[in-house]
């Protein structure tokens, strides 16, 4: 019976699909890969027993018949699904339901099975499919050129002239991108990427030329290729972001392990999306790195749907999330929920990823709780109205400016500043700056307040004045800033990539003890 078992197992191995199930891959598919799965016929595929599944109330499998009739589809064991493995590979990742099926979309539904490869063998991004497959086989193989390719001699000329224009184009696009420069302006043809570009072409005949035949094409509504368009410009922006992408998940899964953070970011459209990174040891530069890999939009913001969101996208940057020991977030419920949060989701998935609530944001957190002492709230909301008041009108902060330029004092303090600083609304630490301006330009504030209500009959002045002037304002203020003063080189430290957690802990119990010390030091009160 024992040989028995052994030789049945021996078959059942030797039957299973010849070729790698990319279901089973964390990181991208190698070319190697590729080519395996497009070329490896299925030859035991009768002696194999596909799995048994109830749908609509019927018992069905995958039939061996299909896979022989239809060679382009490939079989997974890990989902009991199939795919088209040219269009998986080189298909479109985006468009229609239609488009998507067999491609981005593996099939399981057996019942319907003929008709979606029907309509499938049907499309022509299938089609376009087969033939790119044609293609890559080609090339990993090392097939000469084309017949067709070798005649056509002004093929290889057109290729040989565009190639450098090309490569202009690209570090100009890219050059833009490393200066935060956007590339188009109001007008197209006057954007700084166009700009620049007839700035090379003063030293560059071929260039020149080619900017010259854009123009004419303009003009002239041809359909000739020029590589300045708009959405080829976004398309060699995404490529290059990939590239940078690719190149940061290659070091980060040669890393023994990696930290994954996430945290909210609204774009210009009101999108709300999750900006991903990854924390990790650079063996090559001998240092911490913490790299940007992306956004992910949000459907929804529950625990469970971005859970999914952050595990598709790291699957879809060919992230190993095995190696994943550690994750980052904020505090909300969402994310560091204990049973349905983020990161207990995926701590189920990788159990070794261990959460951290950030600790600058929790050092943020707990001056925002002791800023909500009444007098603290009332300095800084008093505060925040008059550096708005002399912000956004020019007629009072030219008032500001002329009692500034005649009090030397206040001019010395403020270290080279022109006008109060508004508070921070997210990074409270950094509220200290504005304190400290206000406290060393008070006798200035003051005196303009005093102009705008006595002589320009200005009705919020007077009030404002009275209450700076105010004991408890001055004692507040002078006190706030200096608490905070002491903390923004710690919020600093705590955002820096090289802090780790060891290090967070002993420069927080050196501020602590400093703080302690200087409560209880009569000096430092006398010093304020």
């Amino acid at each position: 019976m024992a040989e028995s078992s052994g030789c049945q197992n021996t078959i059942v191995a030797s039957s299973m699909p010849p070729y790698p199930d990319i279901f089973l891959e964390d990181s991208k598919i190698a070319d190697e890969i590729k080519c395996d799965i497009l070329k490896r016929p299925w030859t035991s595929i009768h002696s194999y027993e596909f799995p048994v599944r109830v749908i609509s109330n019927s018992t069905r499998r995958a039939k061996a018949k299909w896979f022989l009739e239809h060679t382009w589809m490939k079989y997974s064991k890990t989902t009991d699904s199939v795919y088209c493995a040219p269009c998986r590979f080189f298909g479109p990742k985006s468009g229609t339901s239609k488009e998507k099926t067999f491609g981005v979309n593996h099939v399981t539904d057996w019942s319907n099975i003929r008709k979606l490869i029907q309509r499938h063998i049907t499309m022509k991004s299938h089609e376009t499919s087969l033939s790119a497959a044609d293609d890559f086989l080609d090339v990993m193989e090392g097939k000469p050129k084309s017949v067709t390719r070798q005649i056509s001699s002004h093929y290889d000329k057109i290729v040989t002239r565009n190639r450098p224009i090309f490569e202009i184009i690209i570090e100009t696009i890219i050059f833009c991108g490393q200066q935060n420069i956007a590339l188009r302006g109001h007008e197209e043809d006057k954007g700084n990427f166009m700009t620049l570009l007839q700035y090379r072409s003063k030293d560059n005949d071929l260039l020149r030329e080619h900017l010259v035949s854009h123009k004419l094409e303009n003009i002239q509504s041809t359909n000739k290729t020029t590589y300045l368009s708009p959405e080829i410009q976004n398309e060699i922006i995404e490529i290059c972001g990939e590239i940078i992408s690719d190149d940061i998940v290659k070091t980060c899964n040669a890393a023994p392990c990696f930290g994954f953070m996430a945290d909210e970011a609204t774009d210009v459209d009101t999108i709300e999306q999750m900006a991903l990174c990854l924390r990790f040891y650079d063996p090559s530069e001998l240092r911490i790195r913490e790299e940007l890999i992306g956004f992910a939009e949000c459907k929804a913001t529950t625990g469970e749907s971005l859970t999914e969101s952050f595990l598709e996208n790291l699957r879809a940057k060919g992230v190993i999330k095995n190696k994943m020991r550690g994750q980052g977030y904020d505090g909300a419920a969402n994310m560091a929920g204990k049973y349905r949060g983020v990161q207990a989701r995926i701590k189920e998935v990788v159990p070794g990823a261990v959460y951290t609530h950030c600790k600058a944001h929790n050092l943020n957190l707990s001056i925002i709780h002791a800023c909500k002492e009444p007098l603290i709230r009332n300095v800084m909301n008093t505060l925040q109205e008059i550096a708005f008041m002399f912000d956004y009108s020019a007629k009072k902060l030219g008032i500001f400016k002329k009692h500034l330029a005649n009090d030397n004092t206040s001019k010395d303090n403020i270290e080279g500043r022109q006008k109060l600083k508004t508070l921070c609304e997210t990074r409270w630490a950094a509220r200290s700056e504005a304190l400290f301006t206000f406290k060393s330009a008070f006798s200035t504030a003051h005196a303009a307040l005093g102009e705008l209500s006595l002589q320009h009959g200005d009705s919020k002045a007077g009030p404002y004045q009275a209450s700076i002037e105010k004991f408890d304002f001055i004692f507040t203020l002078v006190a706030s800033e200096h608490v905070l003063s002491e903390l923004v080189a710690l919020l600093c430290l705590l955002q820096k990539k090289k802090c780790d957690l060891f290090v967070a802990a002993d420069e927080s119990k050196v501020v602590v003890m400093q703080l302690n010390d200087e409560r209880n030091d009569p000096e430092v009160w006398n010093s304020l």
